[in-house]
């Protein structure tokens, strides 16, 4: 729907699709959306290239808010919720191999992600030095 927007922007764009919040934000929900929502980084870029597409970037931004786990790569504005997939050790690597994909540094904010990020990184730096510097930063102030 969201990609038929941006192709079809001279349709009227009357209908509001910010009706998709988490019905229990449990993993399994999370991984069920993310099949739905993978691309979503990619449809908020695309919706950002033309000013008619405000009111679906703003629609895209509210999903993006509701499926953190699906919008590694959006700038959010406001920290996410996490709880409802932190728990399951599958959806965490992959939560931080999209961080470490799109040098996601907001979405560090958790103990427990950055713990996954920095054993991601082991002993290879020079694969992420912005989040690697990011990191040693965090640290040096938190010291």
């Amino acid at each position: 729907m969201a990609a038929q927007r941006i192709a079809y922007q001279h349709l009227d764009q009357t209908r509001n699709d910010q009706d998709s919040t988490p019905p229990g934000f449990t993993p399994e929900s999370c991984y069920s959306a993310d099949i739905l929502f993978r691309f979503l980084p990619d449809l908020v870029r695309l919706s950002r290239s033309s000013e008619t597409n405000s009111q679906l970037t703003e629609t895209l931004h509210h999903w993006a808010r509701n499926w953190p786990f699906s919008s590694v790569g959006i700038t959010m504005s406001e920290d996410v919720n996490i709880d409802g997939f932190i728990s399951h050790p599958s959806l965490l690597l992959t939560y931080t191999d999209r961080i470490l994909a799109t040098g996601a540094a907001s979405r560090l904010d958790n103990e427990l992600i950055l713990e996954s990020v920095k054993a991601a990184i082991g002993a290879n730096p020079q694969l992420t030095p912005t989040l690697h510097q990011l990191i040693q930063q965090k640290e040096q102030t938190h010291a």
